[in-house]
């Protein structure tokens, strides 16, 4: 597990990682995604998992949208998953001007079409036969509902995708606790599969919390990596 920290960036809205992009502008896949000066990652890397971790305001949503707008970009689908109702900024530039990214908005406030508790194979199987790059936002949801269609869409998604496509669970200790509830268990089940299996079905996880402690730890480290600085990542290429 690649684990990246950062300090002192604005984390409260993903839009702050896009320049100009429109759906039209999406470019062909490219050889790395750049994350920031001398992190650079290979295409292949869809298929990891990776873990942000960093305390409050930290820059944590920041890292993640860079790191979504850059495989984006080379043409590989993200799915992500929002607990708090903050990714819907991906639509937008950094200024708030211009397009974003051409994600489809599933729930929440800003929503593209709604999401019910009970739609999470039906989305899950969009997701794999049409390869929809999306925004699952459940802040709408109570969480015994969030944690219904998460959990059916985790399961579907784990059994039927077989390419590539990266899955972002923000605030992830939602889903994968240190302790849970039985009432959870199935959901904690799904998502170590997606994440101790996932790349074996083509699927990549990252996951982004607070704290290791409020994390349940379902794949063994691989090391960790903490930039030379502690800026913001930025894109160093218009798409």
């Amino acid at each position: 597990m690649v684990t990246t920290e950062h300090a002192g960036m604005d984390d409260g809205h993903p839009a702050a990682a896009n320049n100009k992009v429109s759906p039209a502008s999406v470019a062909p896949p490219v050889e790395g995604l750049t994350l920031g000066p001398g992190l650079v990652l290979p295409v292949e890397a869809v298929t990891e998992t990776f873990a942000i971790l960093a305390k409050r305001g930290a820059g944590k949503t920041y890292t993640a949208a860079v790191l979504v707008e850059e495989m984006m970009g080379a043409g590989l689908p993200v799915v992500i998953v929002d607990p708090v109702g903050v990714w819907w900024g991906l639509r937008s530039s950094a200024d708030g001007t211009a397009e974003g990214l051409p994600v489809v908005i599933f729930g929440g406030d800003h929503a593209d079409l709604p999401l019910a508790e009970t739609a999470g194979e039906l989305l899950a199987d969009l997701v794999v036969d049409e390869r929809v790059p999306a925004v699952l936002d459940l802040s709408t949801l109570s969480k015994s509902a969030a944690r219904r269609f998460m959990t059916d869409f985790a399961e579907r998604l784990y059994h039927r995708n077989r390419d590539p496509l990266h899955l972002v669970l923000d605030e992830a200790d939602a889903f994968a606790p240190q302790r849970t509830d039985p009432g959870g268990q199935r959901l904690l089940g799904a998502i170590e599969d997606l994440v101790r299996r996932g790349r074996a079905r083509g699927i990549g996880v990252t996951l982004i919390t607070q704290r290791r402690a409020q994390q349940r730890r379902p794949h063994p480290g691989r090391g960790s990596h903490r930039p030379a600085d502690d800026r913001a990542p930025r894109r160093r290429r218009d798409r």
